[in-house]
């Protein structure tokens, strides 16, 4: 009895505490469009992660030598990075509304 009210206890606390992060999580800041229009050529990776978030997908490195950063997916947003951790290239979701 003492361990069903126990794991109850537990399991209470757990559930409350997820409800708290996803109410207080905040929207993605790739959805943002005003996010997207602010990057620019030469940008490091903690201004591309300030600005919209971490990656949701990260490509390897190709034959081009950059990184691709994937908003939220390689048919979505994705930022390009060479390997000097600098914004060569970019382009936004397509559909995502001003």
């Amino acid at each position: 009895m003492k361990i069903k009210i126990l794991l109850l206890a537990l399991v209470g606390i757990l559930v409350a505490g997820c409800g708290t992060y996803m109410k207080s999580h905040p929207k993605a800041k790739w959805k943002n469009p005003a996010n997207w229009d602010g990057i620019e050529k030469g940008m490091n990776e903690a201004q591309i992660r300030a600005r919209l978030g971490r990656p949701v997908y990260l490509g390897n490195f190709d034959a081009s030598g950059y990184e691709n950063w994937y908003y939220p997916d390689p048919q979505g947003g994705v930022v390009q990075m060479n390997d000097k951790g600098r914004v060569v290239g970019f382009h936004r979701p397509p559909g995502l509304k001003d």
